[in-house]
């Protein structure tokens, strides 16, 4: 995936990339991170508009995965590459109803 990000930046393909995919900033190295900044700033020169997750979990993103944390206790954490100031960042995507324990969130009512 980092592949064809890359490609559609060093190509100058295309003016807007929207990128669903993001990792726990802290998780994955100064060398990566580096990678990943020069590559947004490229893009950022070249005119082009990155946006990219900033995490579904939230504060919680690099909590270890066998806790299902909902309070970070490890730090606050965001996902790159969205933490890059040449990137817009959009928050998560869950909504607490998406795994059923609220299902009256979706229920039909009529608006008077």
């Amino acid at each position: 995936m980092i592949g064809a990000f890359q490609y559609v930046i060093e190509n100058n393909i295309a003016p807007v990339i929207s990128i669903s995919y993001g990792a726990c900033e802290s998780a994955n190295g100064l060398t990566f991170i580096t990678f990943l900044q020069g590559l947004m700033a490229q893009a950022d020169s070249q005119g082009q508009s990155v946006s990219s997750s900033i995490g579904d979990a939230g504060a919680t993103d690099c909590e270890p995965a066998s806790t299902n944390a909902t309070v970070a206790t490890t730090g606050l954490a965001v996902d790159v590459p969205g933490a890059i100031p040449d990137v817009t960042a959009v928050g998560g995507t869950t909504f607490t109803t998406d795994d059923n324990r609220n299902p009256t969130f979706w229920s039909p009512r009529t608006i008077p």
